[in-house]
């Protein structure tokens, strides 16, 4: 599993997202070009195994498609 980098800026979302549309408008832009020069405030490393995480993720899955059925009846 991937680490999460937390961008120290109170905007990073809308930032990342301009960043992607700019890299799928212009397709030989690498990613660094389209992100610029930031180095992250803090870097979160996964900590459970890769099977854990998959069975925790099947699990919510099964409980989420639970929740939205529950009052389909048709």
């Amino acid at each position: 599993m991937p680490a999460c980098r937390i961008y120290p800026h109170a905007h990073a979302t809308p930032l990342g997202a301009a960043a992607l549309a700019r890299c799928a408008l212009e397709p030989a832009l690498s990613l660094k070009e389209a992100v610029g020069d930031w180095q992250p405030t803090f870097v979160y490393e996964p900590r459970w195994s890769t099977e854990r995480a998959e069975e925790f993720r099947t699990t919510w899955a099964k409980a989420a498609t639970a929740c939205a059925t529950e009052g389909d009846h048709s």
